[in-house]
């Protein structure tokens, strides 16, 4: 989800969905301590039942984690971030049955007809943008958070297995809260080119995409321990 803001916009010529600021405050602040917490991850319920790791074919980046990181996991997230983007974009004037996003910026005159009134002036279309890649920032750390939840437990259920992590669950809060601040403090966003989001409906966009990552952890982890010789949990269990 941080490349490809970058890809669509080299490929498609739409704007960039997110700055590189905000992208270090993913990686240097608000991934630091879900992902550190889980260095303190409790056993699994059923980890003595499992025979131990065969050390010449089970690799700790193997075929099925790269699959769930980069395809499923990944592209789940990218889809919920541009959706963000996208109907803030829409929000703003600019939307994506227009055509307007493919010649970005849009400093066309004659754009009025298809789009905002003002959609063509400068200082617009860049408040525009900036809330835009706030959304987007926003919808990776929540969508991130859902995933977090996910990778707590590699079989057992999350409903067996329980939040009784208090590092992740301060990870959690301190993520949400970082996140608030990004978006409603008024000196960051002067610093981060971060904007207020307008329209409350935003935050339910990445909800169904963030669902979909939790439901589809717990019907790969009971498949696995359902048919755990399988050839598919071959491909989705690590």
């Amino acid at each position: 989800p941080e490349l490809a803001p970058f890809m669509a916009s080299i490929v498609g010529n739409i704007p960039t969905m997110l700055s590189p600021v905000l992208i270090m405050f993913i990686d240097l602040v608000t991934d630091v301590v879900p992902a550190v917490s889980l260095a303190y991850e409790g056993s699994e319920a059923d980890i003595m039942d499992r025979p131990p790791r065969d050390a010449k074919h089970d690799r700790l980046v193997a075929l099925p984690v790269s699959l769930y990181a980069y395809v499923i996991g990944g592209f789940t997230e990218a889809l919920g971030c541009f959706a963000s983007a996208l109907f803030v974009l829409s929000y703003w004037g600019y939307s994506v049955t227009s055509g307007v996003l493919i010649n970005w910026p849009p400093t066309d005159p004659d754009l009025s007809s298809i789009c905002s009134p003002y959609c063509a002036d400068s200082s617009y279309y860049d408040e525009a943008l900036y809330e835009s890649q706030t959304a987007y920032f926003m919808s990776i750390v929540y969508i991130q958070l859902f995933n977090i939840v996910c990778c707590k437990a590699r079989f057992v259920s999350i409903f067996r297995h329980g939040m009784r992590n208090s590092l992740l669950n301060f990870g959690l809060v301190f993520s949400s809260a970082v996140t608030a601040c990004i978006i409603y403090v008024p000196w960051l966003n002067e610093i981060l080119d971060s904007r207020a989001i307008s329209d409350p409906y935003t935050y339910l966009v990445p909800l169904p995409f963030g669902l979909a990552l939790f439901i589809y952890s717990e019907v790969r982890k009971a498949f696995v321990r359902a048919y755990p010789k399988s050839c598919v949990a071959g491909v989705i269990g690590w």
